[in-house]
């Protein structure tokens, strides 16, 4: 029984450490980010294997995806409903509200029935007919017919469009394609097929939805719902040159979680090149970065100090390691964190020695070695900029002293800006210095705040003088020569008992019968 404890609790370490390798390896980890100019899309991948609740709401549980469809069976009631989970906004930098594109086909529409795609619905459990919303109708009453009402405040309906035939059948394939502006302009097309443009009487800011009135069987083929978000996260622009001997604690923090075993290490501040600069001396773990998120920004920094080449001691040993890499990261979760937490990161660009590469969604290499601003034989690193704006990441180096830039990458991060903090973090071995660090907020209408100066001192630990280990032995007489070397005939003589007394437990385990282990292991 004990065995059969030891080998549960052997199995529950390994597959904690196996899942913890995975989360910490994986670069698939998926953020919820919205900041600067950000779309909200809704589209067939909610619904390609499963229902994404995360995108959607049905109140009733009674809409299903099924085969890369959205299903309303024959059974369905004025409860069957499925709502959009975020609501279209206003942004001031968008002119586009929103747009909507379906295809649909209707099995069964009963007579006095109706199915509706509705807008402007207040929340996700909203149904047809409610107060300040907008409805396209579909009713199948001598043939089917589409038409557009809307309720006004006091839940008045208000014609928009009397119903009219535009060549619709039952069990036929037709599209749907809306398209709002921030003036309430609206535009509705049935089979690229004009039904409606005009000023829509009804706001039609708030959430998305497909309703109706019961015994209406439908399937949905395609949905794309593309809305807009601009965030302006409250931040400040930061300008640290370090030559006051620390950071400004209102605006940076930085951590060194373990070293590389080498000494001394730390993230401090030190005299390099007639200039303070802010030193990773063998640090494994560690980061410095924003104590405030940002979205739309530009970070730009030198690295004067890159050890490319080990340093050793007169007796070939290892005194400080050649540096391996560093990553930039934005959009992180947190300011501070105890461990990996880049791993959160919206994105990360990681500088190794002759290359860059990303950390999540790009997954090519951009090497630069043999570059007019990259010298590795000085031990001296180069500057940086890197932007993103409306989740364009751009990456550029330039020679410290230089004045121009090189693109070295750019790729589009997706639909949305991350929102985050901004690291550099050391991942491995790290030998460098960086210089001159500037974040500039770039969104529009920033929403920069004020801080005060309150410096931090980061000061380093000095090094030890390293005295090899000179090996020394006893002088012994001859009684204590032959002393001893009994002594050791004892000692072997303990450890053999020892080892054959171990073996003897081993070999009883391995002897007990196969249908006595059985047993144990159903215990």
């Amino acid at each position: 029984m004990k065995e059969k404890l030891i080998i549960k609790s052997f199995k529950k370490i390994i597959a904690v450490a196996i899942l913890a390798f995975v989360i910490v390896g994986s670069n698939q980890i998926v953020l919820p980010v919205s900041a600067g100019s950000s779309d909200i899309v809704v589209n067939n991948n909610s619904f390609s294997e499963k229902l994404d609740t995360a995108k959607w709401n049905a109140p009733n549980g009674d809409v299903i995806a099924e085969k890369g469809k959205l299903v309303f069976s024959e059974n369905s009631t004025g409860d069957t409903r499925l709502i959009t989970k975020l609501a279209a906004t206003r942004s001031s930098q968008h002119d586009e509200l929103f747009k909507a594109n379906y295809t649909m086909k209707f099995k069964n529409i009963p007579a006095n029935e109706e199915v509706m795609l509705a807008f402007s619905l207040a929340s996700v459990e909203a149904y047809y007919g409610e107060a300040e919303s907008l409805e396209i109708v579909f009713s199948n009453n001598n043939g089917l017919k589409v038409g557009i009402r809307g309720y006004n405040e006091s839940g008045e309906k208000v014609t928009i469009k009397e119903p009219v035939s535009c060549g619709l059948a039952l069990g036929k394939e037709f599209r749907v394609a809306v398209a709002a502006d921030t003036d309430m302009s609206l535009t509705v097309m049935i089979n690229n097929q004009k039904i409606f443009g005009g000023t829509s009487p009804i706001d039609l800011e708030g959430r998305i939805g497909i309703l109706q009135t019961g015994g209406c069987a439908i399937e949905v083929g395609e949905v794309e719902i593309v809305s807009h978000k601009y965030d302006t996260p409250e931040n400040v622009n930061i300008i640290e040159d370090f030559e006051q001997g620390g950071i400004n604690i209102n605006t940076l923090t930085s951590k060194m979680s373990n070293s590389t075993l080498y000494y001394p290490a730390g993230i401090q501040v030190e005299d390099y090149n007639d200039s303070k600069v802010l030193m990773f001396r063998n640090v494994n773990l560690g980061y410095f970065g924003t104590t405030h998120p940002y979205s739309n920004f530009e970070v730009t920094f030198d690295i004067p100090y890159m050890l490319h080449t080990a340093i050793t001691r007169e007796d070939g040993s290892i005194k400080t390691p050649a540096h391996m890499a560093f990553m930039l990261t934005i959009g992180d979760e947190s300011e501070d964190y105890d461990d990996y937490g880049y791993t959160s990161a919206a994105e990360g660009v990681l500088f190794g020695s002759t290359e860059i590469s990303f950390l999540k969604g790009n997954t090519e290499k951009f090497y630069f070695e043999g570059k007019d601003f990259y010298d590795m034989a000085a031990n001296e690193g180069y500057s940086v900029r890197v932007t993103v704006v409306d989740a364009l990441l751009t990456v550029e180096i330039k020679p410290i002293d230089g004045t121009r830039y090189t693109k070295i990458a750019s790729y589009k991060l997706g639909d949305a800006t991350p929102l985050g903090y901004i690291h550099i973090w050391s991942t491995g071995q790290a030998n460098f210095g960086i210089d001159n660090f500037c974040v500039t907020n770039m969104d529009k209408g920033a929403n920069l705040i004020e801080t005060e100066y309150a410096i931090r001192t980061v000061e380093g630990i000095e090094d030890w003088e390293y005295q090899p280990i000179k090996a020394e032995y006893l002088e012994t007489n001859a009684d204590e020569k032959e002393f001893q070397w009994s002594m050791l005939m004892v000692y072997a003589a303990i450890a053999g008992i020892c080892i054959i007394a171990v073996c003897a437990i081993i070999g009883k385990v391995r002897k007990t019968p196969k249908n006595r282990r059985k047993t144990d292991e159903e215990a």
